[in-house]
């Protein structure tokens, strides 16, 4: 069975919805699985154990030649017998068009993130748009469930190999991130320092921001990083949630994004939030509520974990 996963964008999107990936490789063992995403976030995807094959496309900038280089491509794939748009935008759906295959699934007008994508399934999934995005990933496929979920994430050896001098073998390694897609997302530095003097006695690495103790790295030295740390601290964003897909220990704090929905809590995946009945569609992001949650909190639910 060949399958087609459309999940173009962003590091935590992607990140839960290979969730969709691995159960597909359990209900369907010998499944071949290709997954299409933008360029710019394939890393993430690679040498994940449940996906075969990696098609990135050049989609920003966009350009008529990128267009035409991208249909090209996606037609030279072969005849699938089932595309899954996880997505539900409007490209990743005519993305979905040049993939030739006579099953289209995805989420249905009112379910999906932009409605009209709907039109260009041949089956369209009801999902409520505001259920935790995992639920709504194991909707489309109609089967599975998250509970006793793999580890669905991999990265090199050689990744393995250029994060080993940032460790420490005789202390936690504790990754704080402080980097995000907006700045309503990023627990204050000010805030944030208390909870890493508070483990002045481990490793505490900090990724991103001002204060970085860590350089910059690709996609794949982070994700060596967060399988090897014994937690990993953060906001809503890609490289904290990378932390679930891997089974490690983690604290997400939430402000202005919906922490039941953007997340998926574990007794080892902590959610600390503001307000869970934050509307997914109208996200406010001059909101910084984030800050109301205090260092305390944080370091509690860390001890608790370590």
């Amino acid at each position: 069975m060949k399958i087609a996963i459309i999940r173009l964008s962003a590091i935590g999107d992607i990140v839960f919805s290979l969730i969709a990936a691995a159960l597909i490789k359990q209900k369907y063992e010998s499944a071949h699985i290709t997954w299409i995403v933008d360029k710019r976030f394939e890393e993430v995807v690679k040498n994940s154990p449940f996906v075969d094959e990696v098609v990135a496309l050049e989609l920003k900038p966009f350009s008529f030649a990128a267009a035409v280089s991208a249909v090209k491509k996606l037609k030279s794939l072969g005849k699938f017998d089932v595309v899954y748009d996880l997505q539900g935008l409007i490209k990743s759906a005519l993305v979905g068009c040049f993939v030739d295959s006579p099953t289209k699934i995805g989420f249905s007008y009112g379910s999906a993130r932009e409605g009209i994508a709907s039109f260009f399934y041949t089956k369209r999934v009801v999902s409520d748009y505001q259920k935790n995005i995992v639920e709504r990933y194991i909707d489309l496929l109609g089967f599975g469930s998250a509970t006793g979920k793999p580890k669905l994430i991999g990265y090199s050896d050689r990744a393995k190999d250029k994060i080993n001098i940032f460790l420490s073998k005789n202390k936690k390694n504790i990754l704080i991130n402080m980097s995000a897609s907006k700045p309503n997302k990023i627990y204050p530095w000010e805030k944030i320092s208390e909870v890493a003097a508070a483990f002045s006695g481990e490793n505490v690495m900090i990724l991103g921001g001002e204060a970085a103790s860590l350089p910059d790295m690709g996609l794949d030295e982070i994700k060596a990083l967060v399988s090897s740390s014994d937690l990993v601290i953060g906001g809503d964003t890609g490289i904290t949630h990378m932390a679930w897909a891997m089974n490690v220990p983690s604290i997400t704090i939430f402000g202005a994004t919906p922490a039941k929905r953007n997340a998926f809590e574990t007794d080892i995946n902590r959610l600390l939030y503001i307000d869970e009945a934050v509307d997914a569609k109208k996200l406010d992001y001059e909101d910084f509520s984030i800050v109301r949650i205090e260092p305390q909190e944080v370091v509690r639910a860390a001890r608790g974990l370590l």
